[in-house]
């Protein structure tokens, strides 16, 4: 993108650690980032066939804004394209994707591949072919990265096939890892607290 700024705040000497450390260039790069955003979805809102002309020569660059922006990722992730089992030759939203879920579904699947070809004979769609559930092809280096990065859409998880419902097995250990963590600082804490106050009972002038 293009353009020209017009602002009466920006400093004159322009070298680089004044770039990187000046608010004002920080307020303004967050501006760009957002009006561009926004322009984005003008040309979505003109249509899907105006839009993929968009997609197709600008799509990975939102790719790697998911992944290097994690304060716009949720506006960014609105506007991804893919592939799908249940696609054909167009290319389906994360939005639309949700819309069409089974009652259920509480995942959102993707497989990678080479290439659309390529995902669409992986192995491990049988299992979801067969409740017909929709899966996402990524077949571009970054998307996995990408669709890692977002982790999450409208409260639906995003998780690979070959982690079909492993998910919640993988989070449960997660957070009893984290109490029992909890519990052994606080009963550390409280050890050391009764062993002070065991020590100062020996101290004279405590």
């Amino acid at each position: 993108v293009r353009g020209v700024v017009d602002s009466e705040d920006l400093p004159l000497n322009v070298g680089r650690e004044i770039l990187q450390k000046s608010k004002m260039l920080s307020v303004i790069n967050k501006r760009l980032v957002r009006k561009s955003i926004d322009m984005f979805k003008d040309i979505e809102r003109k249509g899907e066939t105006e839009y993929m002309k968009f997609w197709t020569n600008f799509g990975k660059y939102l790719k790697v804004g998911i992944i290097e922006d994690s304060d716009v990722k949720n506006d960014l992730a609105k506007l991804m394209r893919f592939w799908s089992s249940k696609s054909g030759e167009d290319h389906v939203s994360l939005a639309k994707y949700v819309e069409g879920m089974q009652a259920n579904q509480t995942q959102i699947f993707y497989v990678t591949g080479d290439s659309k070809a390529a995902a669409a004979r992986s192995p491990v769609l049988e299992k979801l072919k067969s409740v017909n559930y929709e899966v996402i092809f990524l077949t571009e280096p970054l998307d996995e990265l990408m669709i890692q990065a977002i982790d999450s859409f409208d409260g639906k998880y995003i998780d690979s096939v070959g982690g079909l419902g492993k998910r919640e097995k993988r989070e449960k250990p997660i957070r009893a890892a984290v109490v029992v963590s909890v519990v052994a600082v606080a009963f550390n804490q409280q050890k050391q607290k009764e062993n002070g106050n065991e020590r100062n009972k020996h101290i004279p002038w405590v």
